[in-house]
């Protein structure tokens, strides 16, 4: 082969082999970013979703879930709540009066003119961003959830659709009752946690699940997890083996930890002084992945422990043997 042809030859295997690298890459990319836990959306929809929700909006909700991170049930919740999936409206209503509130709110996810304006999304691909239809106005709530932290926190971003803790409360029920249960026969098998704060107990527990006077606001607010006092620099170990999808700053939780275990079950560890682990690493039950301390929105050092299943906060006691 002459130099020139092989020249040649370099040439096109350089080229081959610099493509299949950027698409490796943007594979590894994409696999990355959908494995954040953060953007998991809830389980099967359970016979009481089916029988409730008009089939035509259940793809929705999941569709828009998806895309922005939210549970799909809760979105679904919220239509339910809002005006019964539309129903409000009745025959002889063709102004559709029944679906716009006294404060001026319009459409089946009830938004206010001001925050569709900032919020309204084309969800259906026609052109044009409309309150009054269910796809536009379903993408339209699951990006004002995101877009208010309910990726990280739930109930806070419930909180603002709304500014009503009663209404944090109903949707979260009403969202809860359209999952299957049952889904995952392995949920048992994460019985039992270690407590992650080894030397206390449940005893120790300074503030339980559920709502509560927040310690800083002073308002009736959802508490997502249990809070454990400790001194500051007092190790955290994982209750369970899992690997890690989170490490790092998160809002108000501050420096914190979430692990996935082989079940989906999401442990998140929050108002870390430091973390030990990093995020894809492989832990086991008993080890050290940080330590206590007060970052982020805190009135003094101790550890937040949330446990999520389909992505809805459940009582962290429920994991440990009496």
């Amino acid at each position: 082969m002459s130099v020139a042809g092989r020249w040649l030859l370099y040439s096109l295997l350089s080229f081959l082999l610099i493509t299949l690298s950027v698409v490796l890459l943007t594979v590894l990319l994409v696999m990355g970013i959908n494995r954040d836990p953060i953007h998991h959306v809830a389980g099967k929809p359970n016979k009481q979703a089916l029988k409730q929700i008009p089939s035509e909006f259940l793809d929705i909700y999941q569709e828009a879930g998806a895309k922005y991170g939210i549970p799909w049930n809760v979105l679904a919740a919220i239509h339910k709540r809002e005006t019964n999936f539309g129903k409000t409206t009745r025959p002889g209503d063709p102004e559709r009066k029944n679906m716009i509130s006294s404060k001026g709110a319009i459409g089946p996810f009830q938004f206010l003119p001001s925050t569709w304006e900032a919020y309204g999304v084309d969800g259906n691909g026609d052109g044009k961003a409309d309150p009054w239809d269910v796809e536009d106005a379903a993408h339209a709530a699951a990006r004002y959830l995101r877009d208010h932290g309910g990726q990280e926190d739930l109930e806070k971003a419930l909180w603002h659709y709304n500014h009503a803790s009663w209404y944090v409360e109903d949707v979260l029920r009403i969202a809860e009752g359209y999952l299957d249960q049952t889904e995952n026969p392995t949920f048992a098998a994460a019985f039992p946690f270690q407590w992650p704060l080894p030397g206390t107990g449940p005893e120790s527990i300074s503030s339980g699940f559920g709502y509560r006077i927040h310690p800083i606001l002073k308002t009736r607010r959802f508490h997502d997890g249990i809070d454990i006092p400790a001194a500051t620099g007092k190790p955290v170990i994982a209750a369970t083996g899992g690997v890690v999808r989170f490490a790092g700053k998160l809002g108000g939780y501050g420096n914190t930890v979430i692990l996935e275990t082989v079940d989906g079950i999401e442990l998140l560890y929050g108002h870390l002084s430091s973390i030990e682990v990093r995020r894809g690493e492989h832990v086991k039950g008993g080890q050290i992945i940080g330590a206590v301390g007060s970052t982020g929105f805190s009135t003094g050092p101790h550890l937040h422990f949330t446990v999520r299943k389909n992505r809805m906060p459940v009582d962290p006691l429920k994991f440990f043997q009496p």
